[in-house]
């Protein structure tokens, strides 16, 4: 039974973190093959199974309530997925209300037998696929100039990749440490596949990943039998020195750096919308656009420098700093105080897996101050897995939520969150679907997007794509269904289609305000100022156009080409 149960709670965990990575700001792709949709019908069967096991035994700490919820997700999950949708709701709801809900379930039935030998060994043959994959990309890409950024594995960039690595160092100590008896051996093994990663992270030159990396060797260190009499001195003497690395890690790659600090300034600038309750959680995409566009648009001539460093942004690359935005003072302390109870819990000195677990959670921390790697499926996942071995191991002596009708009443809701989940991934499968047909004519994509728009028109990413398909075909309603996308998310692609919307209407003020936006929110561009120059000499605004005109004679070059070369040129004439 308990093998049954963590076998559950651990694939509505991965069904969040891939459904969270599905819908998050930049992707919207579902591969194919429907595995996604597999997860929580297996999570349902594995739980008919523990529920039924629970009920023949009669045992009071489990509720015959959570098998039956979990048979009806089963039951409605294969009934939505071939039906008709009838619900509209945004998806942040479900989705943090799915994480709580899984949170709950995992204080309910954890087991740890097995967890040490299923999901242990399992987050680690991936890890060491990853591996290996990273040295393939080395070997095939060793003569590249741009090798540290095409060593990525199955992951967005090379910086995140790195993260992956040094995140499953905790846990290949643990099991190299319980399965291996020879001490020579064991150190050896963990030297190899410390050394194969750390090698890997060194190429690519992530600034978090080894500032990860160093937390965790401190830790090491502060554990060994020789240094447990001085772990004090040893504290303060690594604490200096980690910040004497992170100081100079910082001129590892300066415009990287200078471009976070960037983001963090102009976040914290608009301290007062955000500092009490926040902004909404998962609104930081939406809001920063605006304000990255504020801060450029009202850039003294004296610091355009930072234009080079500023580029289309949806992530804080600091996890904390966006949680605070995102749910103001309360949400922080919240989450501050349930890492320290969790990081902080003292477990028997024998308990080294749970001791490890912490280790990849304070590696987790350390990481997120300087990226972003809560917003990677990848890292979703492994946190889910750390999360289903050791809540269960902190929480252990409490009774969470305590009474009856309270887990009835979460179960029930857990139904509803999943029905509607489910009913949105065939939403999304159909749309995805559109965008691979070939063969269909454009009449039928127009009448299929319009169907499928009731369900979706939440998504920013379908209604840019509705509204590009729209104009196409010179539709009046395009400007609306891109407007509708642009409130929604502000992206590059957004502005530059309502840019050439609105300049196909005649409509040049309009045309003007979308591309002043995507002016100011992408600064380095020269192209985008010298569009926002002609369409202001042809509006009748001479002036506006001359000043455009002189910031792009004085805007410094990132990448110097015949294209910029021109446009500075056809500038410096306007100027004469």
């Amino acid at each position: 039974m308990e093998s049954a149960y963590i076998a559950s709670v651990f694939m509505l965990c991965m069904f969040y973190a891939l459904y969270k990575y599905t819908f998050s700001f930049n992707y919207q792709q579902i591969p194919e093959g429907g595995h996604y949709l597999a997860l929580p019908v297996i999570a349902g069967v594995t739980a008919l199974f523990a529920a039924y096991a629970a009920i023949r035994n009669v045992k009071s700490e489990y509720m015959p309530a959570d098998g039956l919820v979990m048979l009806a997700l089963l039951v409605f999950g294969v009934l939505l997925a071939t039906g008709n949708g009838w619900y509209n709701l945004h998806n942040e709801i479900w989705v943090n209300t799915f994480c709580g809900l899984s949170v709950y379930l995992l204080l309910r039935m954890g087991g740890q037998t097995a967890y040490r030998k299923v999901i242990v060994p399992i987050i680690l043959l991936f890890f060491l696929l990853e591996l290996c994959v990273g040295y393939a990309m080395l070997f095939s890409n060793f003569r590249s100039e741009r090798l540290s950024l095409q060593i990525t594995g199955h992951l967005e960039n090379s910086g995140l990749y790195a993260i992956y690595l040094v995140l499953h160092f905790p846990l290949v100590h643990y099991w190299v440490s319980t399965n291996i008896q020879n001490r020579r051996a064991r150190l050896a093994l963990q030297a190899v596949v410390f050394a194969a990663a750390g090698m890997l992270v060194l190429i690519v030159q992530s600034r978090a990943a080894m500032i990860g990396a160093a937390c965790y060797a401190i830790q090491l260190l502060m554990d060994a039998p020789f240094c447990r009499k001085h772990r004090k001195q040893i504290l303060l003497t690594s604490a200096v020195l980690l910040l004497f690395l992170v100081a100079g890690l910082v001129f590892l790659k300066p415009g990287s750096a200078f471009g976070r600090f960037i983001i963090w300034k102009i976040s914290l600038e608009h301290w007062q919308e955000y500092i009490w309750t926040g902004i909404g959680y998962g609104r930081f995409p939406v809001a920063f656009p605006s304000w990255q566009t504020g801060y450029f648009e009202s850039l003294p001539m004296s610091a355009i420098s930072e234009v080079l460093s500023a580029d289309e942004v949806y992530v804080a690359y600091n996890e904390p700093l966006q949680w605070l935005t995102e749910t103001g003072l309360p949400g922080l302390a919240l989450l501050l105080y349930g890492i320290w109870r969790i990081i902080s819990h003292k477990h028997e000195p024998q308990a080294l897996l749970p001791r490890q677990l912490q280790s990849t959670l304070l590696i987790l921390l350390a990481t997120s101050l300087f990226s972003y790697p809560l917003h990677v499926n990848v890292i979703l996942i492994l946190v889910s897995a750390i999360m289903a071995g050791l809540l269960p191991l902190t929480f252990r002596k409490r009774h969470l939520p305590g009474s009856r009708w309270v887990n009835n009443c979460l179960a029930a809701l857990l139904l509803a969150v999943t029905v509607i989940a489910t009913d949105t991934y065939r939403v999304v499968s159909r749309w995805n679907g559109l965008q691979e047909a070939i063969t269909m004519s454009e009449n039928e994509q127009v009448a299929s997007y319009q169907r499928l728009y009731p369900a979706l028109k939440y998504n920013p990413h379908f209604l840019l794509d509705y509204g590009i398909l729209l104009l196409s075909r010179q539709d009046e309603r395009a400007v609306e269904i891109l407007e509708e996308s642009k409130s929604r998310l502000v992206t590059v692609t957004v502005l530059n289609a309502l840019v050439q919307a609105y300049e196909s209407r005649g409509n040049t003020r309009k045309a003007i305000s979308n591309c002043a936006a995507l002016t100011y929110f992408v600064p380095y561009k020269f192209t985008y100022r010298k569009n926002l120059m002609d369409l202001y000499l042809k509006a009748g605004f001479p002036e506006e156009a001359r000043e455009t005109a002189r910031w792009i004679v004085a805007m410094p070059v990132k990448k110097e080409d015949e294209t910029v070369v021109n446009i500075k040129r056809i500038a410096g004439t306007l100027l004469q």
